[in-house]
């Protein structure tokens, strides 16, 4: 038997990440759960909040990082474009370490939490928005919750996509601040409350 105490998940926590990303049309989430040493995930698809809610423990029991969606997807299509509604403008800043396959440090967590309020502050002042920072396990994660608006068309949804990505990038430069390159639409982010088992 393993004497090794399993992580207990944060359910105030993913509540506050639903109330983050908002609620879906058709009241289902995009998620990936995987095991870090395994090749394939053990879960990817649509779910309610009630689903995932009720296994977030048991995933995080096996071992399982769990990726939710950041903005609305249509239903088996976690593509660009099938992004229907843009929700949140995220950003993943990683902590800077030389294996990327180990955990970080809580020096490295730190300079990358100063790294994500700097950001924070920058974009705040300058657009006059309110951001949330969250441990991604690794780094952290900065969110700007957005009223979500519909992506009426694939074509429409590329051009989006092309915008913020432009922008993300524009802002974090003027800012001065490293951040991780991919800034796409069907970008998912760890489920806030639960652990990056990497």
């Amino acid at each position: 038997m393993d004497n090794k105490q399993k992580p207990t998940i944060d359910f105030n926590a993913i509540k506050v990440h639903f109330e983050i990303i908002g609620p879906r049309e058709n009241n289902k989430y995009h998620v990936t759960v995987k095991k870090a040493d395994e090749k394939h995930p053990e879960f990817n698809g649509w779910l309610t909040r009630e689903e995932i809610l009720a296994k977030v423990q048991e995933w995080t029991d096996q071992g399982c990082t769990i990726w939710i969606g950041i903005n609305d997807m249509e239903e088996g299509n976690d593509s660009n474009e099938g992004v229907t509604r843009l929700c949140d403008l995220f950003f993943d800043i990683d902590a800077k370490r030389a294996d990327k396959s180990q955990p970080a440090t809580n020096e490295e967590r730190f300079e990358a939490l100063r790294r994500a309020s700097k950001l924070r502050e920058y974009i705040e002042q300058k657009y006059n928005a309110r951001g949330f920072i969250a441990s991604s396990g690794n780094g952290a994660h900065l969110h700007f919750a957005l009223p979500c608006f519909p992506l009426p068309s694939e074509r429409f949804r590329k051009e989006i996509n092309e915008k913020v990505r432009n922008f993300s990038k524009r802002v974090a430069n003027e800012a001065g601040v490293e951040v991780d390159n991919t800034f796409d639409l069907r970008r998912v982010s760890t489920l806030i409350g639960t652990f990056n088992q990497k």
